[in-house]
């Protein structure tokens, strides 16, 4: 008996993925740029706190609450 790779989704998986993906980048569009930007950084690029403040020239706290902002307005868009 051929026991099913549960290591890889399957084609249906996958193709709900990328739809899924490709709804959340359309989505991502929507926001203001320095939301994008920052949410880009943090979880694309999996930037620090620290390296986003050091690229955009803003302190971290500023970061802190941008994320909050962005991932609030993000979530409203995709709800």
């Amino acid at each position: 008996k051929e026991v099913a790779d549960q290591s890889r989704p399957s084609l249906g998986d996958q193709v709900d993925l990328k739809d899924e993906t490709d709804a959340l980048l359309a989505k991502l569009k929507l926001l203001k740029e320095e939301y994008r930007e920052v949410l880009i950084m943090r979880y694309l690029d999996e930037m620090s706190i620290k390296e986003i403040a050091l690229a955009t020239e803003k302190n971290q706290t500023n970061i802190r609450v941008l994320l909050h902002r962005a991932k609030s307005a993000l979530k409203s868009l995709v709800d």
